[in-house]
C-alpha cells in the first residue's frame, strides 16, 4: 500500500498571501468552496489540480 497525502497545514501570519504564493508555484485555486473546510480570516485553502 502506498500512502497518500491529502492535507498539509502551515502556520503563518498571512494565510491568504501564502496560499496565493503556493498557487502561483503549484497551480490551483485559493479558497475554492469545499464542504469539508470552512475558511475565515485566519485560514485559507489551496486546491491543486491533482486533488
Amino acid at each position: 500500500m502506498i500512502a497518500e497525502l491529502e492535507c498539509v497545514v502551515l502556520d503563518c501570519p498571512d494565510p491568504r498571501e501564502l496560499a496565493g504564493f503556493y498557487a502561483s508555484l503549484l497551480g490551483g485555486e485559493v479558497d475554492r468552496p469545499d464542504r469539508r473546510w470552512e475558511c475565515d480570516a485566519e485560514w485559507s485553502t489551496l486546491h491543486t489540480p491533482g486533488g
